[in-house]
């Protein structure tokens, strides 16, 4: 589906099936459902284009590989809800400058951001000060030397 850029997805979806959007190459931007609960496995793996993605207020997990090598996204804004980021989540996507995890998050992966992050510049991982991902900071944010924990 290269031709795919754009989807709006139902109001009343509840989750995003495994594979569902897999390598649509030209998806350049979605807008998760609110009442979506679970991105799953390979929902958007390798969609190169992908640039933008709007959270909806009810995720509470994106499961292993959903976005792996996504490499235009560049800013994860995740809504306050989610509790669970899996295994190379957002793996090879290269290019991720920004990331802003809530407080609600109680796990993330040690390989969610598997080369995820950007290799030039610095990368900021937005966190609230004493949160699970604040205090487990270190087991996620890989061997990148360039990223950095900012408070909110």
């Amino acid at each position: 589906c290269t031709a795919l850029k754009e989807v709006i997805l139902p109001d009343n979806l509840t989750k995003i099936p495994n594979g569902t959007f897999s390598e649509c190459e030209g998806l350049e931007s979605i807008v998760i459902p609110d009442m979506v609960t679970s991105i799953e496995k390979w929902a958007f793996n390798e969609c190169t284009s992908l640039k933008t993605i709007e959270f909806g207020s009810s995720l509470i997990s994106i499961d292993d590989l959903a976005f792996d090598e996504c490499t235009s996204l560049t800013t994860l804004k995740f809504n306050d809800g989610l509790e669970t980021i899996g295994e190379n989540a957002f793996r090879w996507s290269y290019s991720i400058k920004s990331v802003t995890i809530p407080e609600s998050v109680n796990y993330i992966d040690p390989r969610a951001f598997n080369n995820a992050f950007a290799e030039s510049g610095t990368v900021k991982v937005y966190v609230k000060k004493d949160s699970w991902a604040d205090i487990n900071f270190d087991s996620y944010k890989t061997l990148s030397e360039n990223v950095q924990k900012v408070y909110y």
